[in-house]
């Protein structure tokens, strides 16, 4: 049997211009902030001994950047980074600079890819109830990408994290809640309640939260286009959705996911105030989930809150959720002025076709900011014992 590792397409099926366009786009992946940030990358190469994989396992690619301080044998800590709608693990990786971090800091980042089979909007299906529950779709495939890299590299299994923009945040909260002991803590910008929505008519109608749409504005996000993408049988019924679930129907769904293997997750969350495309109330959404969990763990969360402002300029409100013990629990990040993009970005990073910007370098670096708050986080022991796998279905 071949190793799903090594899976690739036959190099016949592609075209020509298309290898060469894929060669040249990876040299320059996740050059991010340059080389004057580091001082690790010149002319546009990569750091001496850095290097990226770009690997297909069950029909999905990744690709995966290897730090140039990565030494044979020893463990090293990985992060899993998930893209939004309409964007590609290429320009991910350079919006966000998180290979720099990784590059400083040694650790292994892997992008996954959505492909357009999936989701023409290459939108992670986090909406779908098959794609909620561990054992089960996309979040076992992201199970499964852990294990095949660890397979190849030496990989810490107690500082394996997850963390994504818009459809890539709201997937990084599913893995959370699926497989809390495979991930160490996980980070969500302009992310989305775990199981809030269960098809792409809920999905819309919960990111938007009824807010109008802006003046001369006609095609704001993919993720409007939502719905439109899913076959007709997925539509409930012809009529506007439901009101939202509770907050305690949606503790109880995160508590459901998590079955046997019941963790309270480290999060650190990142929500710009003026984001047309999710509604800021949906981060106070995620909170109140994770402290309902909380409460029936390690009892109520207590919250401190300050004030900063970023070197582009903009003001944040940052606040920290604690338990008893005085562990972060729950970190938020909201971005005074800051509409639906990753907070620190590079200055021209990707673009939609409305013209909506998903970078934002006004704002707090949410690299360095996410990196630093997951990796104080390791797996508990305890956590990571064996359990039966066996497919869940949100309730």
């Amino acid at each position: 049997m071949s190793d799903p590792m090594n899976e690739r397409p036959s190099s016949f099926a592609v075209p020509l211009w298309q290898r060469a366009a894929r060669r040249l786009r990876r040299t320059y992946i996740g050059l991010g902030r340059g080389a004057a940030d580091l001082g690790a990358r010149a002319g546009g190469q990569l750091a001496h001994g850095a290097r990226f994989e770009s690997r297909r396992l069950a029909g999905r690619d990744y690709t995966l950047f290897v730090p140039s301080g990565a030494v044979t044998g020893v463990r090293m800590p990985l992060l899993v980074m998930l893209h939004g709608c309409a964007q590609d693990p290429d320009g991910f990786a350079a919006d966000t600079g998180m290979n720099v971090i990784a590059e400083a800091e040694t650790f292994l980042v892997a992008y996954p890819a959505q492909n357009a089979e999936a989701n023409r909007h290459r939108c992670w299906n986090w909406f779908l109830p098959e794609h909620q529950a561990r054992g089960a779709g996309e979040p076992a495939w992201m199970a499964r990408l852990v294990e095949a890299i660890g397979r190849v590299h030496k990989v810490d299994e107690r500082r394996v994290y997850v963390a994504g923009l818009s459809a890539g945040g709201a997937m990084a909260l599913v893995l959370a809640a699926t497989y809390p002991d495979r991930f160490a803590a996980a980070a969500a910008v302009a992310g989305m309640p775990y199981a809030a929505a269960r098809d792409g008519l809920s999905a819309v109608h919960l990111m938007r939260r009824d807010r109008e749409t802006p003046p001369g504005v006609t095609w704001l996000d993919p993720w409007r286009q939502l719905a439109r993408s899913l076959p007709q049988a997925r539509w409930p019924s012809p009529v506007w959705p439901q009101p939202p679930p509770t907050d305690a129907e949606l503790s109880a769904r995160l508590a459901e996911a998590m079955a046997g293997h019941r963790r309270v997750v480290p999060l650190v969350l990142f929500q710009g105030t003026d984001d047309a495309v999710v509604n800021p109330v949906n981060a106070e959404a995620i909170v109140r989930q994770w402290q309902g969990l909380a409460a029936g763990e390690a009892g109520a969360l207590r919250i401190v809150q300050d004030r900063g402002l970023a070197p582009g300029g903009r003001a944040y409100t940052r606040a920290v959720h604690g338990d008893a013990t005085g562990r972060e629990v729950i970190g938020v990040y909201t971005v005074d002025g800051m509409g639906h993009a990753w907070p620190g970005g590079r200055a021209f990073g990707s673009t939609l076709r409305d013209g909506t910007k998903l970078t934002d370098p006004q704002g707090p670096d949410a690299s360095r900011l996410i990196w630093d708050f997951v990796s104080r986080h390791r797996l508990p022991d305890a956590a990571r014992e064996p359990a039966a796998e066996r497919p869940r279905r949100a309730v």
